[in-house]
């Protein structure tokens, strides 16, 4: 999820905070995502999660998809009406990246895509879990599980 008032974008104008927040954990630095690899995956322990850039936006989600539980650090990101958006590598699911709404839920575009999407389409799409980002001063990205 993009931070809301602790600066998920640079240089708006947004608060941002010298240290993290009562719960809320630092799980890397906005300089870990770079233009050719926007993606880094982050194990928390119990948790794991990936951290997405996409533009000057930051965002936070569980690190597998919904329908097959594959690894989200592979995946694409797209851009969907204009909102930014992951897309993942096996069966397709499309999630926004602000909410984890499902905008495409395992599409049949290729051979291996239809026989996924055949074995869920009776299924309701899953949410993706997204979760609150914060920037730091220094580029410190805090996230609240």
């Amino acid at each position: 999820m993009a931070s809301k008032g602790f600066g998920s974008k640079k240089n708006v104008g947004s608060k941002k905070v010298k240290q993290a927040p009562p719960g809320w954990t630092q799980v890397g630095r906005t300089s870990d995502l770079v233009e050719n690899k926007p993606i880094k995956a982050v194990d928390l322990g119990r948790n794991a999660v990936v951290l997405v850039r996409s533009g000057e936006e930051f965002f936070c989600t569980d690190a597998k998809s919904t329908a097959y539980q594959f690894p989200l650090v592979d995946a694409n990101l797209v851009e969907v009406e204009g909102k930014p958006a992951i897309e993942c590598p096996l069966d397709g699911t499309v999630y926004d990246l602000r909410t984890g709404k499902v905008l495409e839920w395992c599409p049949k575009n290729n051979v291996i895509r239809a026989f996924l999407g055949k074995l869920k389409e009776k299924e309701k799409p899953v949410k993706l879990q997204t979760y609150p980002l914060s920037l730091g001063e220094d580029g410190e990205i805090y996230v609240k599980l």
